[in-house]
């Protein structure tokens, strides 16, 4: 789950006219469905999607598309499609998002997938931030500055986020990072 501080600027940020797109759900699904108009969110463990699914229908939320990504077994072991869960971002046009949370799998992939996706002003969430992104972070597992980004699509998205207003929050055990997309003119010099 998000941090508490995330969640607060979650709450004085979002809108019931907002359309977001969560990747890897669970309470999170419910928390944003009650607070916005529409959520697409997108899992890849089919035990876990009928449980929220159960979930969703027994709280009588309807404006969730909920997607469970391509899934096959492969020799009896479960297997998902990198293709199909990142491939998710395809459904929406460019700037037509107010928010994502990347949560869940490929999320060095969704993260940069989904920044063409958001409105200016939209909101990209990064959970688990600390374990893919250098910060000086105290939290188990931080990577840091030293150490550079996770991967070089996490060096790619840093690079994408450059001047975009920031909010790490923490606390002491996992962060979340929050980015702001600015207007073309909003852009911070860095």
């Amino acid at each position: 789950w998000l941090t508490k501080d995330a969640l607060n600027v979650l709450l004085s940020y979002l809108d019931k006219r907002h359309i977001g797109l969560e990747f890897g759900s669970g309470r999170s699904t419910l928390w944003f469905a009650r607070r916005v108009g529409a959520l697409t969110s997108v899992e890849h463990d089919p035990l876990w999607y009928r449980k929220v699914s159960a979930r969703l229908e027994a709280n009588g939320i309807t404006n969730v598309s909920y997607i469970l990504a391509a899934y096959n077994e492969n020799n009896g072991a479960p297997r998902h499609s990198k293709a199909s869960y990142v491939g998710v971002l395809e459904r929406f046009e460019n700037e037509s998002l107010d928010w994502v949370l990347v949560d869940g799998l490929y999320r060095d992939e969704c993260a940069v997938g989904s920044i063409e996706r958001l409105r200016a002003g939209g909101i990209i969430v990064v959970d688990d931030v600390h374990r893919y992104l250098p910060s000086k972070s105290v939290a188990p597992y931080s990577r840091k500055p030293a150490e550079g980004a996770g991967s070089a699509t996490w060096g790619e998205f840093l690079k994408m986020v450059t001047g975009w207003r920031f909010v790490l929050t923490s606390n002491g055990v996992k962060d979340t990072g929050i980015w702001v997309k600015p207007d073309a003119e909003d852009v911070l010099e860095p």
